[in-house]
């Protein structure tokens, strides 16, 4: 079946997209594929550092590999190789959401959910381009697809625990907004460590770590709020203008108070709450954490490397698409200048949220949403540890969408497989009601599935056509 759906996915996309393109098809890939050239020619250091350059090193190697098979390869062949490697992300998807709900729900509602996201207009659309978005959304998918085996077969362990900081240190070298993957990350490790009881210190020493980090809070809040022009006039360094911005100063203002106001909230669940504490602690201060987080870390240093070893350039480049993210077309002006001022007096914080609101429904419609609901009521009264962890992610990735000024449907990509798999998930929970008032289980799913299945097309045909 798994194979049926990638197959079936391919030929959707093939009959969707049948024009030949142009060179670029999307204004991303002037730096993805164009990069990824330069490194084919023998650049090995990328010199671009606004994504990671996991997926550019990846179209490097294919691009060493096709010229061993096929010889020469033209600026077409280059974008052609980065066009089919999108289509071969982008089919695997709806395999990924099959094998979610066959996990988590039934055969029956997999098969329906690997259909409606082969004809998703937003994953069917972005699939014709290169760009970094597309490998982040497979690889959040195929995270959160081996965390649900992990669950249904209650495999969750040091190895499986290992083997998704793989996937998570993949997924960030792809591009960073997949580092958000880490919390659910952790969350899985802790339910583990809690599971298992076993710590390598007695009280006595978790209780002397705990007021060492109230201690270390404390420090680095204050004396980030006392050496602030120190530390601003540092970072000039690392920036691409020599200029530290006023969101950098805020952010590090803020840094100093969140450390401050998390040392005494400490300090407060210590006079009162002693005992949990530690117990929090015991499990967040484990072997198994350091150990996930340094996998995590080897995994994006061997795929993306000088993002590290150029980690001056890199953190300029970072954070000027940090900036460009946040505020938009004010990144390109000082923060001084009545260009910035202008443009920043006239944002419009509501802007973003409008913009996903309305990307809900054009792309998943109102049955679509109403079971989606459904799913993530049902999923929060759960108290499941994939569940969890879905959420975090789910509501971490939102909240990130909607503080960015810069709006994109591609910025959403990574979402949609799991805004399918709550549909499901809310699909499949009505169906259970709705068999114990009507005992007509066969009957009542095809009714339903047919229902969400024409939803989708009509949503399809509009997008499309």
């Amino acid at each position: 079946m798994a194979i049926g759906l990638f197959i079936f996915a391919i030929i959707i996309q093939k009959f969707t997209f049948s024009s030949p393109k142009d060179i670029p098809a999307h204004i991303d890939e002037l730096q993805v594929v164009g990069t990824a050239i330069n490194i084919y020619n023998g650049s090995i250091n990328p010199e671009f550092f606004r994504y990671p350059s996991g997926h550019i090193n990846i179209l490097a190697l294919l691009y060493i590999a096709s010229e061993l098979l096929l010889g020469d390869l033209s600026i077409s062949d280059h974008y052609q190789i980065a066009w089919y490697l999108s289509n071969l992300y982008m089919a695997m998807i709806p395999v990924l959401v099959y094998v979610m709900c066959q996990l988590l729900f039934s055969q029956k509602v997999g098969v329906l959910g690997g259909l409606i996201s082969s004809i998703s207009p937003l994953l069917l659309y972005h699939s014709q381009y290169s760009i970094v978005d597309i490998p982040m959304t497979f690889y959040v998918t195929l995270f959160f697809t081996y965390a649900a085996y992990c669950y249904k077969n209650n495999k969750l362990g040091n190895n499986s625990l290992m083997i998704l900081g793989t996937i998570t240190g993949i997924a960030i070298s792809m591009k960073y907004t997949a580092g958000l993957l880490i919390p659910p990350l952790l969350l899985m490790s802790y339910n583990y460590n809690q599971s298992r009881r076993t710590y390598f210190l007695s009280d006595k020493y978790y209780t002397i770590i705990t007021y060492s980090i109230v201690l270390v809070l404390l420090s680095l809040g204050s004396a980030i709020l006392i050496f602030l022009e120190l530390i601003k006039n540092y970072f000039e360094s690392y920036t691409t203008d020599g200029i530290v911005e006023i969101e950098y100063v805020r952010g590090l203002k803020t840094l100093g108070t969140f450390g401050i106001l998390v040392a005494l909230a400490i300090l407060i669940v210590i006079i009162f709450k002693k005992n949990n504490l530690i117990k929090i602690i015991k499990n967040i201060i484990s072997p198994t954490n350091f150990t996930i987080l340094a996998i995590v870390f080897f995994t994006f240093f061997i795929l993306s490397p000088f993002t590290i070893i150029e980690y001056k350039a890199a953190f300029g480049d970072f954070m000027y698409e940090s900036r460009h993210m946040k505020i938009g077309s004010a990144a390109q002006y000082h923060h001084l200048s009545d260009q910035y001022k202008n443009i920043i007096e006239n944002l419009n914080q509501w802007y973003p949220l409008n913009f996903y609101y309305n990307l809900l429904f054009d792309q998943f419609g109102l049955l679509s949403i109403l079971l989606f609901i459904f799913g993530l009521i049902t999923v929060i009264k759960e108290k499941i540890w994939f569940n969890y962890s879905l959420f975090v992610f789910f509501i971490l990735m939102l909240f990130t969408l909607i503080t960015w000024q810069n709006v994109a449907a591609r910025y959403f990509l990574c979402l949609i497989p799991i805004v399918y798999l709550l549909v499901l998930k809310g699909f499949s929970d009505l169906l259970i009601l709705v068999n114990n008032k009507l005992n007509s289980k066969s009957l009542v799913f095809y009714c339903m599935g047919l229902l969400l299945m024409f939803d989708q097309l009509a949503l399809y045909y509009k997008f499309f056509y």
